[in-house]
């Protein structure tokens, strides 16, 4: 071969020689590109700090939004307990061949008839109805069953009750305790939602718990102005003992049923709490109640028969029920 014809391929092999090096700059910048922006979209989905310091990936966005409402209660041993289970493994997804039974808890004077009513305002297929399986069978007893297959019994039989279909049903009237005005009610006429976690193990229904949130004191002086009892210290000790029993009830429940929902805030959670029942629309929650500072009406009279005027005894009832609540209080902190 000539040194002419060698120098005559020289541009050629060197072309071909540059396009491989270019090739191979590509093969071994395009595998590390790829890991630099696999780990840049790991770094951000795992970079927010949602609640106590945790971070965690918002794989349930429905959730994140209920926690991030609730951040006001922070320091509750129940959204303690809750947020990264919550965070991490969502609500409780809907049985749609079941009926969906929502059973509202919360003190008297907690928000029973605004949620009732935000509710059946937006959910077409919501029974209005009070639910008769308690078989209360007088004023003060308790239960007059105990076991979850006299409750399935007694829900068998309600003509409202549609097993194996997609119904909605809302026990939203009965508060704890439960019974009809102007009786005394007692503490032991509270609903049992174990039993109503138990029919849902068994495949009967699906069961959400929406708890009622609002200050002890406001619940209290609710009552007492709509006539419940006409004693500051019966109703005190009965919404004690509510409260004790809710507490306990809400920090045994899995995180996955349950729902706080604050009173004075409960127009915020007007999608939130669709979200968690699964129900289209917006819940329509109108105005609110007074709290305590409004007057007592005529329930003052029975209330204070000492006092001379209605603001002399509104002024003695908040007196007696601070006192009350501030040696009870931080026991119900899912209250405030």
């Amino acid at each position: 071969m000539s040194l002419v014809s060698w120098a005559d391929r020289q541009p050629a092999n060197n072309k071909s020689l540059s396009e491989k090096m270019q090739g191979n700059k590509w093969n071994i910048w395009l595998p590390i590109a790829l890991i630099i922006g696999c780990l840049a979209i790991f770094h951000f989905l795992h970079s927010g700090n949602y609640l106590n310091g945790s971070s965690k990936a918002p794989s349930h966005r429905k959730e994140q939004q209920y926690v991030e409402l609730m951040q006001h209660k922070q320091g509750t041993q129940w959204l303690k307990r809750c947020t990264d289970e919550l965070l991490t493994d969502g609500w409780q997804p809907r049985n749609l061949s079941r009926p969906l039974y929502i059973l509202l808890l919360g003190l008297e004077g907690s928000g029973h008839h605004m949620t009732h009513q935000a509710l059946d305002d937006y959910t077409n297929s919501t029974q209005r109805y009070t639910p008769e399986v308690y078989n209360w069978d007088n004023e003060t007893a308790p239960y007059t069953f105990t076991t979850a297959s006299e409750l399935k019994a007694s829900l068998l039989k309600q003509d409202w009750f549609h097993p194996n279909t997609r119904s909605v049903v809302l026990d939203g009237q009965n508060s704890c305790p439960s019974g009809s005005n102007g009786v005394i009610r007692s503490p032991y006429r509270c609903p049992d939602p174990f039993l109503w976690l138990e029919l849902e193990n068994q495949g009967l229904l699906d069961i959400r718990f929406v708890f009622l949130s609002r200050p002890f004191g406001d619940s209290v002086f609710s009552a007492l102005r709509r006539k419940f009892t006409q004693s500051v210290d019966m109703q005190l000790r009965l919404e004690e003992f509510s409260a004790s029993y809710l507490t306990s009830a809400l920090h045994a429940l899995p995180c996955s049923h349950t729902y706080i929902l604050p009173y004075a805030t409960a127009k915020d959670h007007s999608r939130s709490l669709m979200k968690f029942l699964e129900l289209k629309g917006r819940a329509n929650f109108r105005e609110l109640s007074k709290t305590s500072g409004s007057p007592l009406g005529e329930a003052w009279v029975d209330l204070c028969p000492f006092a001379d005027t209605e603001q002399e005894c509104t002024e003695q009832v908040l007196e007696k029920i601070n006192n009350f609540e501030r040696s009870h209080g931080l026991q119900w902190d899912w209250l405030n």
